[in-house]
């Protein structure tokens, strides 16, 4: 009995392996048929005479959006109140003044930029960094979206832009704004 143990603790690597081998070989002569014709599928499919006509309605062109990305436009909501925005279309908003001798005073125009009033502004899940950028700067709640993108890389929180409806407090500067959105 003892020589049986011994002789089977020595070869047992062996035996696993030719086992191994021979289940490939199996494998590979059942499949050999479809091995040697799949060249040949290929070729059918690429030269579109396949018939398999599941295949035709697939719709694999990738759909360009204004953004880039798939996203529902119906899910971005900028300051639900409707308090911000353009509301003249002369780009200036709420009245501001236009540095013309328009309405009010002069413009300063030496200082950062800084929000003109209270404003709700809502981050949808999943969107990045520069579609944010680009929604505050839409709200005229950054002064551009490259501003917002600077003061997110000078913080540091490429990755900490939270999801949800933030307050943006008057006077709010873009780091202002980086701060409040990775609270």
């Amino acid at each position: 009995m003892k020589k049986f143990k011994d002789l089977v603790y020595d070869y047992n690597d062996i035996v696993v392996a030719l086992l191994i081998v021979v289940i490939a070989g199996a494998v590979i002569s059942w499949r050999i048929g479809s091995i040697v014709e799949y060249p040949k599928y290929l070729a059918s499919i690429h030269a579109g005479e396949n018939g398999d006509s599941w295949l035709d309605d697939l719709d694999l062109n990738p759909v360009d959006t204004e953004d880039g990305l798939n996203e529902n436009p119906d899910e971005i909501v900028v300051d639900p109140s409707g308090e911000q925005g353009d509301p003249d279309g002369s780009g200036q908003e709420n009245g501001e003044p236009d540095g013309e001798g328009g309405q009010g005073g002069s413009v300063d125009v030496s200082g950062p930029f800084k929000t003109k009033s209270d404003a709700t502004f809502t981050v949808p899940a999943g969107v990045t960094g520069s579609k944010i950028a680009q929604l505050l700067a839409d709200a005229h709640l950054v002064e551009s979206s490259d501003a917002f993108l600077t003061a997110i890389s000078k913080a540091n929180a490429e990755t900490r832009l939270k999801a949800g409806t933030f307050t943006i407090p008057a006077g709010s500067t873009a780091d202002d704004v980086v701060k409040i959105l990775t609270k």
